[in-house]
Formats: C-alpha cells, sequence, structure tokens
C-alpha cells in the first residue's frame, strides 16, 4: 500500500496537479536567434503574447523579445525563457536564426540542440544573418514582417522567392552529406531577402556564394526558376527556368546539364540574339564556376550532382564517388539555350 501511494504521489508531480496555463499566461514563440560572445550564448525569443486581460485568441497580439545568456545553448535557452515573464510556447515555432561567425564557429551544436526537437518543431526553417543586423531583425514591426514572409515562403513550394534550410534536411552524423547549407538573410523595407549562401563543413564556413554566384546556385539547387540580367542598359529577367541531366558515358565519363528560358521583358529596342547569346555566355561561366568552387574546389555536392549517375549505374559510378573521383573539372557540361518568348 505505501508503495502504491508513493508511486501516486511521484505520478501526481510529473503529471499531475499543476492549474492548467491560459492562454494569456504563455507566450507563442515564433522565432529563435541564436548568437554568441566569447565564450557565451546568446539567445533571443521573439513571441507573440495575448494581453493579460484578454482570454481568447482572437485579441490584440503583442511581440515580446526576451534574451538569455549561458555557456550552452539550453542554458542560454532557459535563461531567456526566465525573462519572458510568460509560460513559452513552442508548438508553432518555424524560425532559427543563427549569427554568421557563431554559425562557422557552432552550427553543429546549435543545429544538434534545436534537431531533437527542443523549443523548435521537425519543419523548423533555419536561416544565417549578420551580426549588424540583429537589432533590426528583432525590431518588433520587422519581426512581424520576417515572421510572415518567412513562414509563407517556406510553406509555400510554388513560390520562387529563394531558398529555405530545413532541420531536417541536415544529417548531423555526416554519413549522407558532409556540408550544410544555409541561406543569410537580410532585412529589407520590402521584406526579408536572402542575400548569400553559405556552405560549411568540417565544423566550419567552407564558402560564401553572392550576388550572380546566389543566384546561379539557387537555380542548380532547383530553388529558382527565374535569373535577372543586368548589363549596362540591357536588363531583362530570364523566366520558367528548367534543367535537364544527361549522362554520357565513356572513357570518361561526364555529366550534361541543358538549362532552357524564356525572355519574356525586354525592351523593343534591343537586338534580341544579341541579348540571348550575352546571358546565354554569361550564364554559362557563372555556373561553371560555383559548379567549380562547389564541388571540385571544396569537394561537396549540394546540387546532388552524383544522383544522375547513381541512376544511370549505380554499381560503376558508386565507387568512384565514394572515392570522390568523379566531380572533376570537366564532369560537368553546360548548356544554355535562351530564346524570346512568343
Amino acid at each position: 500500500m505505501k508503495r502504491f501511494l508513493g508511486l501516486m504521489a511521484v505520478l501526481l508531480l510529473l503529471t499531475g496537479c499543476q492549474r492548467p496555463v491560459g492562454l494569456s499566461e504563455r507566450a507563442v514563440v515564433k522565432m529563435i536567434c541564436v548568437s554568441s560572445e566569447e565564450e557565451l550564448y546568446s539567445i533571443k525569443l521573439i513571441a507573440y503574447a495575448v494581453p493579460r486581460d484578454e482570454e481568447n485568441a482572437d485579441a490584440a497580439r503583442e511581440i515580446l523579445v526576451a534574451e538569455g545568456k549561458g555557456g550552452a545553448v539550453q542554458t542560454a535557452l532557459l535563461d531567456a525563457e526566465s525573462k519572458m515573464n510568460f509560460e513559452a510556447f513552442y508548438a508553432q515555432n518555424e524560425l532559427l536564426f543563427v549569427e554568421e561567425t557563431t554559425a562557422a564557429k557552432s552550427l553543429d551544436e546549435i543545429l544538434d540542440y534545436f534537431s531533437q526537437e527542443r523549443a523548435s518543431r521537425p519543419n523548423t526553417a533555419v536561416y544565417a544573418y549578420q551580426k549588424q543586423e540583429e537589432e533590426k531583425l528583432i525590431e518588433p514591426e520587422t519581426a512581424q514582417q520576417t515572421i510572415k514572409t518567412l513562414e509563407e515562403q517556406k510553406n509555400d513550394l510554388d513560390q520562387d522567392k529563394g531558398l529555405t534550410q530545413m532541420i531536417y534536411r541536415f544529417d548531423l552524423t555526416g554519413e549522407v552529406e558532409d556540408f550544410f547549407l544555409l541561406p543569410r538573410i537580410t532585412f529589407e523595407k520590402a521584406g526579408p531577402k536572402t542575400d548569400a549562401l553559405l556552405f560549411f563543413r568540417d565544423r566550419r564556413m567552407q564558402l560564401c556564394l553572392t550576388g550572380e554566384e546566389m543566384e546561379a546556385a539557387q537555380i542548380l539547387l532547383g530553388e529558382k526558376k527565374e535569373y535577372s540580367y543586368l548589363d549596362g542598359q540591357d536588363s531583362c529577367t530570364v523566366r520558367d527556368l528548367g534543367i535537364e541531366y544527361t549522362v554520357e558515358d565513356g572513357q570518361k565519363p561526364h555529366l550534361k546539364l541543358l538549362l532552357r528560358g524564356e525572355v519574356k521583358d525586354l525592351r523593343n529596342d534591343a537586338d534580341p540574339k544579341k541579348i540571348e547569346d550575352k546571358i546565354e555566355s554569361r550564364l554559362t561561366a557563372t555556373m561553371q564556376k560555383v559548379y567549380l568552387r562547389c564541388c571540385v574546389e571544396n569537394g561537396m555536392d549540394p546540387f546532388r550532382l552524383s544522383w544522375w549517375f547513381l541512376s544511370t549505374d549505380a554499381e560503376r559510378f558508386a565507387p568512384m564517388i565514394e572515392k570522390k573521383e568523379l566531380l572533376s573539372e570537366d564532369t560537368l557540361q553546360i548548356e544554355v539555350q535562351i530564346h524570346l518568348a512568343v
């Protein structure tokens, strides 16, 4: 009987005898920002809270920002929670921001913590940001716009606004991939925008792609279907981009990439053939440069080019991929065909 009563007491402590937490006592965390300084992590929780005198879900929401510090991610998170005066509710948290230099030092540790569904969800999207952008990021009006835009972007598979990176895409064991790719976000009046792609390998940042190289990488990743061309007075947008891959086996196997697209907003006095040739030349050169930087110089395969070889002849190509003998300077042959839309 004593054992039974003791067990019941433990169960009541674990499950039970606490009063329900009302909506007005909760802060719905929508975004987490992680940075570090010296040996301390800093975590900022950006949350929506219902005013304490309101008890319905439609009540006006206020933005709360709470900051905590600690020698470990968990310690900093708990410190931030303790300063909210609300109970942190994480069921709607889908955005994790990691400051760029912090990511370069500790990305694996941070992702390992949050990928265990601690203060996050499996579909949480991960982004990088620069330290000088932090004040802007957590400013209430900017935070609201960032949350709205990025949640819509990551849940809309048909949009063409850039790249998101989900926690569940990361292989933290290193068995499948040996690199991480993060989009870096900057904050403008029009809303958040991807201004760089950051590649991490061997626990440090290996590569940063910006400008046209970033845009070419997004096309290779299948995340963008448009390309913005600007050369002096000549400017246009190439739309409906599509890529075809063909493995051509021989004495030295290679992968042929064919990129097609249409120009739909060329000014009337421009020479279509001249513009088409310029776009084809620039895109070919930029995509080739991105391939060399990512795959040859840094030994990564973010564009899953090896898959095309495996799907053609796994028995022949798997050993070459394992030994990293497949992706060389002349492995990828790029052809770009741009046409003026009729």
